[in-house]
């Protein structure tokens, strides 16, 4: 487990580097050709804009989907505004700047984010995990640091996606907004936090920390009564996997995914799930 501290501090999904240039290659667009243009607006964090695959403006979720809607008097533009290592509260401050410039004339809008408002302290966890295994005592002390972190991450989610919403319906009434839940990248592992007394399954401790965040997403939802305004149970449909479809793998002694984003099939899955919605209704 030891080996990929390094690289979850660089690839986990806290990560703080900068989506693609807005003028430049985060709109594209599937066979210009077309006579009628609708237009694809992806918001949210290193998920949405396709960390760690090789050509993400082609490969990511929401380039699949605008390829696999288009038909043939039908055009559709990929209009990606994610960033990496964003934050509900990050993601609320880039809007309020003006960040997704194609968000009013958008016909779906789709939203990854959450993850990084229990990664981050997760993240900060890890690396006294890693290096004071042997320390049961600053290990205790850490993890209800961090317990208290994500406490408060969840929360602050809790908070701005209700501000998040009513920006977006605030530039487009009509479009629909289809937010994804989010999925365990741990659920595989075995791995266990010796704590002393007690021993913490990181799995289950990401399962409950996870349905919190979903939870959250799901009754928000449910409470607006808007019929353009959808979950895409991405949790659900990673869970039904055989294998967890994400970047890293297990190491031979069933350490935790070296990176949890998905991989080329998780955004395939991805695409799929918000396809059936957008088509549902169409």
């Amino acid at each position: 487990m030891k080996r990929w501290i390094s690289i979850l501090a660089a690839t986990a999904l806290s990560l703080t580097c900068c989506g693609c240039n807005e003028a430049s290659s985060n709109e594209h667009t599937q066979t210009a050709t077309k006579s009628e243009q609708k237009i694809l607006v992806a918001l949210g964090d290193s998920i949405a804009a396709g960390y760690g695959l090789e050509n993400a403006e082609e490969t990511r979720y929401s380039a699949l989907l605008t390829e696999s809607l288009a038909q043939e008097n039908i055009t559709w533009r990929d209009c990606n505004y994610a960033v990496s290592g964003d934050t509900a509260a990050q993601l609320m401050e880039r809007l309020n700047n003006g960040r997704a410039v194609r968000l009013p004339s958008a016909d779906v809008i789709t939203i990854s984010i959450g993850a990084n408002n229990m990664l981050q302290p997760f993240g900060e966890f890890y690396g006294i995990w890693m290096q004071q295994s042997e320390d049961t005592a600053a290990l205790s002390t850490a993890f209800t640091k961090m317990e208290s972190a994500i406490a408060a991450g969840l929360a602050d989610f809790e908070a701005e996606l209700p501000d998040i919403y009513k920006y977006i319906r605030g530039c487009n009434t009509e479009g629909k907004i289809i937010i994804q839940t989010i999925y365990n990248p741990f659920a595989d592992t075995n791995a266990e936090i010796d704590l002393g007394e007690r021993r913490i399954s990181l799995a289950a401790y990401a399962q409950a920390q996870i349905e919190k965040c979903n939870s959250i997403i799901t009754g928000f939802i449910a409470e607006q009564h808007d019929a353009n305004l959808f979950a895409a149970d991405i949790y659900a449909a990673f869970a039904a996997e055989d294998t967890m479809p994400v970047i890293g793998q297990k190491g031979s002694e069933n350490a935790p995914y070296l990176d949890p984003h998905p991989n080329n099939k998780g955004h395939e899955i991805i695409a799929a799930v918000i396809k059936d919605i957008i088509q549902a209704g169409s």
